[in-house]
C-alpha cells in the first residue's frame, strides 16, 4: 500500500481514516457543517439523524469570506445541551 501511495499520490506518508458511517445506530444524532448527499443517504438509512450546524453566510455564493465551511459553535453547545453526548463503548476519548 505504501508504494501505491507514494507512486499514485507522490506522498510517502498516508494516514487512513474512517469515515464512521458504519457505526451508525437508530436514533443517532449527528451535528456536521454540511454533507454529501451519499452521507446523508448512508445515515438516514441506517436510522440516525443528520443535524446541519453551518455558520452564518454559509450558503452565500458570493462572499469575501475566505472560508465557510465551519460549524456554528453556539448551535452545537445548543444541540449537545438538548440531547447530551453519546459515546462508543470503545471511544478513548474520556471527559
Amino acid at each position: 500500500m505504501q508504494r501505491a501511495v507514494e507512486h499514485v499520490l507522490g506522498k510517502k506518508y498516508l494516514l487512513p481514516a474512517h469515515q464512521g458511517r458504519a457505526f451508525i445506530k437508530p436514533g443517532d444524532i449527528l451535528p456536521m457543517n454540511y454533507h454529501f448527499t451519499t452521507t446523508l443517504a448512508h445515515i438516514m438509512e441506517n436510522g440516525g439523524r443528520v443535524v446541519e450546524l453551518l455558520q452564518p453566510g454559509a450558503l452565500t455564493i458570493s462572499s469575501a469570506n475566505p472560508f465557510k465551511g465551519n460549524m456554528d459553535i453556539g448551535a452545537l453547545e445548543a444541540l449537545i445541551a438538548e440531547h447530551g453526548v453519546k459515546k462508543s463503548p470503545s471511544s478513548a476519548w474520556k471527559p
